[in-house]
């Protein structure tokens, strides 16, 4: 069944007040708005398909397809992981370009929500970018600490080296908006409106691909168990403003207070 979602902002209480940016396509640089609360397929309990809001490709797995979570985030519908197969991968090279190269900038949005402690210690991975050539370098996962509630973000470059940003306290007890932004080798973590900094980068990266739920390599792994509402990926790092702004439109769509 092919579905198409709502392009509205409820209301919801947003503490910082910040005036709501929507659609995410109205800031430069959107190269992936994949929503679950716009265009997807569902066949039989699980997400085949997502089009990607701010290209028109559409993401495809058939075999390896994440759960359709009826319930979802706030009660709405979102996808999920099951720690195992499940995810979506795409070589969208404008989406894949943008983790390309020694420095590359970006800002990342994702909005997650636990279900239950992870029955492994492993990498609960939303969002990867990874060479299909290679295993566990020129890889880049933004997920939740396996076995923990700490939101952080990982690159690991040609050389294998790596370089991490782990978020002050544990945060991923409740759906949340997470932001991450990069200056190039200067990475922001942006959750509830607080920041924290710090270096994700050494050498250079390569991917070809990027996923939804995994990081996927050529031995994809880093599955996620958790749920995903929304990935928007921006190739440029946008100011603070632009930020809490769009943050407080998710927050509005996904009824969680930004």
């Amino acid at each position: 069944m092919r579905r198409a979602g709502l392009t509205t902002v409820r209301a919801t209480p947003n503490p910082g007040g910040y005036t709501p940016i929507w659609p995410p396509t109205k800031l430069p640089g959107c190269v992936a708005w994949l929503d679950m609360q716009e265009t997807f397929t569902e066949v039989g309990g699980v997400v085949q398909h997502i089009l990607n809001m701010a290209s028109g490709v559409d993401w495809i797995e058939l075999v390896n397809s994440p759960t359709y979570t009826v319930t979802g985030i706030n009660g709405i519908p979102c996808m999920a992981g099951n720690q195992t197969a499940m995810r979506i991968v795409s070589s969208e090279s404008a989406v894949v370009n943008t983790f390309l190269g020694a420095t590359p900038r970006f800002t990342l949005f994702l909005v997650v929500s636990p279900i239950t402690a992870p029955p492994t210690a492993a990498p609960l991975c939303y969002f990867g970018v990874g060479n299909s050539l290679v295993s566990s370098s020129n890889t880049m996962r933004f997920m939740r600490a396996g076995g923990a509630l700490s939101v952080r973000a990982e690159r690991i470059d040609d050389n294998g080296l790596s370089t991490s940003l782990v978020s002050r306290v544990p945060e991923i007890s409740r759906p949340l908006v997470v932001c991450y932004r990069s200056w190039g080798t200067t990475t922001d973590l942006i959750i509830d409106n607080e920041l924290r900094s710090g270096p994700l980068g050494i050498g250079i990266t390569t991917p070809d691909q990027a996923a939804l739920l995994c990081r996927p390599d050529s031995v994809p792994d880093s599955f996620c168990s958790d749920m995903l509402g929304a990935a928007l990926v921006f190739d440029t790092a946008l100011p603070i403003d632009a930020i809490r702004g769009l943050t407080a439109a998710l927050g509005g769509r996904w009824g969680i207070p930004a």
